[in-house]
């Protein structure tokens, strides 16, 4: 049907709703499918317009007045506007079942998003979880790795002193085999001028006799012309005189001769022996040096072979994290795409089943049409909050990847830094200490052998000392040099007393022993510097020390220096106790000093270098302002007991107290340890050590008061 009528254009019906905003909603100028397009031809329809009573025709043929033709018109015009009103309606009540289905979809997509952001912290923290155990992994690691290199420093390290000492070994293998060839050389020659020295005796003999049988010639000329009775006489007396100028000269030839013979066997035999003994000693010191060599190479491939394995296992554990850590990151990747895909399949399903509900929902939503615009701005703001904070969540996240990673790039510079510093050791040494034990047994073994010395070869004395030698013994002390037991037990106190202090003061009491007499400033210097330097704290003076004596100890010809130094003392000792022996054991005496100047010079070194200081007091008879004075720090020392340990609270029994005659041993010490070095607060303070009580002589000992007795009863006796 036209719309001539008048009527408005249905336009303004069909235009949406100031409130329509929904994505869900329709466009307004489609209809629903029960109605056809406005202004169509009318269709068939079943809608309650159909039963009203209205004519729906034209006015009957009877009717054809004027008042029929307005009617029929106002009846046109009413059918004309009944399916507008119909439409109207039918749009209303969609419009509000649009409505109330944007509700419920506000109200899903409100509870979809709080899960979705529940299930994105659980995520969050799941990740976080990960992160954590990642890094812990990756300090564990670390803390392995470090414990790996520090045991790589400690065998690069040891193969670094074994291939010192190797090198050491070379070296005086190669100065004994040029002394040995030396002392041949010298043979030789000495030999060949024994051989010239004999040709010139074999010829000045002859020409001797040449001379004298010419010198008689020349008289028997000159005194033939003289008186035949004294020619005569002088020929018998000539004769007489030349038999016996030729026995002696032949005497003299054959003693020269026997005794040359003799002298260059006993030189050849000398020299061959000698040779055999420096070619076994070379053959041997060979032999150990390759044996030592061959360890050596072998503990330090072995200690390659080791670092390569850690390398690769470490290589291999790190390549696996990396593969692991990018799993990790591809699996969540792919679990973000499938969560998506399935929210976005959830959202098309539930988008069609809307639509579906769209048209079959009918409530009453136009009052609360307001209220959900403000819900849904609320939410849209609650929303964008939580899309906010998600992006922060993301944002923190990466930045902990980005920690993770420079985690890593800071632990492979650390593996570069600690590797280099492998290749460039030797700046910082650590210094490991002997422990209390090591220095207990190693003095009381010095103890031991030094009365070992004094009592196995000084046993006779054959031949009075010098009066020299006489005026060092103290006034105090009874006369030994008789041939009585005691007199031996004296004598042996006083050889013991003379080489603890000889080793006391040449070993113990320097601040660095191989320096020797001709740097005895440097020496003043250096225990100078330790004295100042404790006075302003003891572990910073440790420290010193340990540093300067070590870089002296290893230093480029420091084990000549000390061996030179131990050479000097080993004379010094027996120049000052070999004439109260037998001369016979002079070189026994030389090998026992030397033993003995070895094991206090070694320990001495070892004792050092220890953090806390070591010290050795021995002071003089009447020195009485040292820390060590009193029974308990000098025991008595029982005469003819060579076993001597260490005697800790030790005190003499005696009402009175004794006199002081001779000090047989130091007092060894170690001073407390410093608070800073204990390596638990529980660990009781330490106190310090004595390794070795000294040992003294008293005026009550027995061996005392018998020679006394013994000197008193030879004074009474006139035939002693």
């Amino acid at each position: 049907m036209s719309q001539s009528g008048g009527y408005p254009n249905p336009g303004p019906y069909g235009g949406p709703p100031s409130h329509a905003s929904s994505p869900y909603q329709e466009a307004w100028g489609q209809y629903p499918p029960s109605f056809p397009p406005y202004g169509t031809p009318p269709m068939q329809r079943h809608d309650s317009v159909g039963s009203r009573d209205f004519p729906m025709g034209p006015p009957s043929i009877e009717n054809s007045s004027a008042v029929e033709d307005d009617t029929v018109d106002i009846f046109s015009r009413i059918s004309q506007a009944i399916p507008d009103l119909h439409m109207l309606l039918a749009r209303y009540k969609e419009t509000h079942g649009q409505l109330g289905v944007r509700e419920e979809l506000l109200r899903r997509a409100g509870i979809e998003q709080q899960e979705k952001l529940k299930s994105k912290d659980n995520e969050i923290k799941h990740l976080k979880d990960r992160v954590d155990t990642l890094e812990n992994k990756h300090s564990g690691e670390a803390s392995r790795l470090r414990l790996e290199i520090g045991n790589m420093e400690e065998q690069m390290k040891e193969l670094r002193e074994q291939i010192a000492e190797t090198e050491k070994y070379k070296k005086e293998a190669e100065e004994t085999r040029l002394a040995l060839d030396a002392a041949k050389t010298s043979w030789e020659a000495k030999y060949k001028e024994l051989e010239a020295t004999n040709a010139n005796l074999e010829i000045t003999t002859v020409v001797e006799k040449e001379k004298a049988q010419q010198e008689f010639e020349e008289w028997k000329s000159t005194t033939t012309t003289k008186h035949d009775a004294e020619k005569i006489a002088l020929a018998i007396q000539f004769d007489k005189k030349l038999k016996e100028a030729d026995v002696i000269a032949e005497n003299q030839r054959q003693e020269a001769t026997a005794a040359f013979i003799k002298e260059k066997d006993e030189l050849r035999s000398e020299h061959q022996r000698q040779q055999r003994e420096r070619e076994s000693n070379f053959d041997k010191v060979r032999k150990e040096l390759e044996t030592k060599l061959s360890t050596a190479q072998k503990d330090r491939e072995e200690a390659l072979k080791q670092e390569r394995e850690s390398r690769e296992v470490w290589e291999s554990e790190r390549e696996t994290l990396i593969k692991a850590h990018q799993e990790d990151r591809d699996s969540l990747q792919r679990g973000w795409d499938e969560q998506r895909e399935l929210m976005e399949t959830q959202y098309k399903k539930i988008k069609e089943e809307s639509d579906k509900a769209w048209i079959e929902l009918h409530a009453e939503a136009n009052k609360k049409a307001e209220e959900e615009k403000a819900k849904v701005e609320q939410l849209t703001k609650e929303k964008d909050e939580l899309q906010r904070k998600f992006d922060d969540l993301k944002t923190e996240h990466e930045k902990e990847k980005e920690v993770i990673k420079s985690v890593a790039g800071n632990l492979e510079i650390e593996k570069a830094r600690l590797e280099k510093l492998v290749e460039c050791y030797g700046d910082v040494t650590e210094i490991k200490s002997k422990g209390d034990t090591y220095y207990l047994v190693s003095f009381s073994q010095l103890s031991k052998q030094i009365q070992d010395l004094a009592e196995t070869h000084f046993v006779h004395l054959p031949v009075t000392p010098p009066p020299d030698v006489l005026a060092n013994i103290p006034p105090e002390l009874p006369s030994f040099l008789g041939d009585t037991i005691a007199s031996r037990q004296l004598r042996a106190a006083y050889i013991a007393h003379t080489v603890s202090k000889m080793i006391t003061f040449r070993v113990f009491g320097p601040f660095l022993f191989s320096l020797g007499r001709r740097y005895d400033k440097a020496d003043s210097l250096f225990l100078s510097m330790s004295n100042h330097i404790r006075d302003k704290s003891t572990r910073k003076e440790a420290i010193w020390r340990q540093q300067t004596l070590l870089a002296a100890f290893t230093s480029s010809g420091a084990k000549q220096r000390i061996n030179t130094a131990a050479g000097t003392v080993v004379d010094e000792i027996v120049t000052a106790i070999k004439y109260f022996a037998d001369p016979k054991e002079e070189e026994a005496i030389r090998i026992a000093v030397r033993r003995i100047v070895k094991l206090a010079a070694e320990t001495w070194r070892f004792a050092r270098l220890e953090r806390e200081m070591i010290v050795a007091t021995m002071p003089a008879v009447q020195d009485e302002e040292h820390g060590f004075t009193g029974p308990e720090y000098w025991p008595a020392h029982k005469l003819g007991e060579s076993d001597i340990q260490s005697l800790a609270g030790t005190v003499v029994e005696s009402d009175n107290q004794p006199k002081l005659l001779l000090r047989l041993f130091p007092v060894i010490q170690r001073e407390p340890m410093h608070e800073c070095f204990r390596s638990s607060e529980d660990e009781k303070p330490d106190e310090g050590f004595v390794y070795h009580h000294g040992l003294a002589l008293y005026d009550n000992a027995p061996s005392v008061v018998t020679r006394e007795e013994e000197l008193k009863q030879a004074a009474r006796d006139p035939t002693t």
